[in-house]
């Protein structure tokens, strides 16, 4: 019993230090903000560490109206996130991190009003609120969303059936239960029917097709089957 109350004991405590504690719409101890005019990095800083991170951690000592609209807010990471894409607009943004979580309106305030910031504001927290019903929309089913993060789009927009597209491969089943077919065309058979063999053992090879119709223009959010990249795109 003791093992357990102390396990549940560290899993509050873990579910604690990594919660939000100021606002669930924002990240806790975060601001960005971007500089009017664009300012040359120190070349002792811009050796790359972590080639899959863009992001360039500056010193904070120089920025003097910087650091002095800044002091007594804890600020423990200045950093500019977007200074390796290299474009010339991104590099001008900066990240602060900081420890006085409840004095985040104050820091975003106080920067704003330097002549030399044209944006400050907090970092938000993105959200999928929309989660669709379609049956194999779960787990590993959904590998192509988890791959490319397509979910976090829905948010903004489901696509919209004026958009059409092009499937181009071996064949397509047009009449398939969970795809809307706009148009079809075989160029072997020279029809307008793409509807591969209907017994799979004939050529397995067949399905690539309507597997790649599916996983793009799948109907979404309707009960059945799987959800497409594409939304409700035909």
């Amino acid at each position: 019993m003791k093992k357990i109350a102390l396990m549940l004991w560290c899993i509050a405590l873990f579910n604690l230090a990594f919660s939000q504690t100021y606002s669930p719409d924002f990240l806790d101890g975060r601001v960005m903000f971007k500089l009017k005019k664009e300012v040359q990095a120190n070349p002792n800083q811009l050796n790359r560490i972590d080639k899959h991170s863009f992001s360039l951690e500056e010193d904070l000592a120089n920025y003097p109206a910087l650091k002095k609209a800044l002091a007594g807010f804890g600020v423990s990471k200045f950093e500019r996130p977007s200074y390796y894409t290299g474009k010339r607009e991104l590099m001008k943004i900066y990240r602060i991190t900081f420890s006085d979580f409840a004095k985040i309106d104050e820091i975003v305030d106080k920067l704003a009003l330097l002549n030399i910031i044209e944006f400050a504001e907090k970092e938000p927290i993105y959200k999928t609120s929309f989660v669709p019903n379609d049956t194999f929309h779960s787990g590993t089913n959904k590998w192509y969303h988890t791959l490319v993060g397509s979910e976090a789009a829905w948010n903004i927009s489901q696509g919209s059936n004026s958009i059409k597209v092009a499937i181009v491969d071996n064949a397509v089943f047009g009449n398939h239960l969970d795809l809307t077919t706009f148009l079809q065309r075989d160029v072997s058979d020279n029809d307008n029917d793409a509807t591969p063999p209907q017994d799979y053992n004939t050529d397995a090879g067949w399905s690539h097709g309507t597997h790649c119709g599916g996983l793009a223009t799948a109907d979404i959010n309707n009960n059945r089957g799987i959800a497409s990249l594409g939304g409700n795109v035909e």
